[in-house]
């Protein structure tokens, strides 16, 4: 997950993220590997359990703040997650 609550290069207001698809694709300038393709929300969803690891206060923020702006608040209100953290 990354600090802007992205999961899976779903990023927050991309068009992939009403996607129906299993698989999707998408792109972002936030990273140096733009074109993504990644398991949409559908394929996500298949999942009986799901781990997320995450390192730095940023993205415990996020975590904690949780709403349905960050796309990692979909799969942890639907899929059972273990959380892994590390400062």
């Amino acid at each position: 997950m990354g600090s802007d609550g992205h999961v899976a290069s779903l990023f927050p207001g991309g068009p992939e993220l009403e996607s129906e698809d299993l698989v999707v694709t998408s792109e972002t300038d936030q990273f140096e590997v733009q074109k993504r393709l990644s398991l949409g929300y559908n394929g996500m969803m298949t999942s009986r359990n799901a781990v997320l690891l995450i390192s730095g206060e940023d993205k415990l923020k996020v975590i904690e703040d949780m709403g349905p702006q960050y796309p990692i608040h979909r799969i942890l209100t639907n899929i059972p997650t273990k959380i892994f953290y590390y400062g």
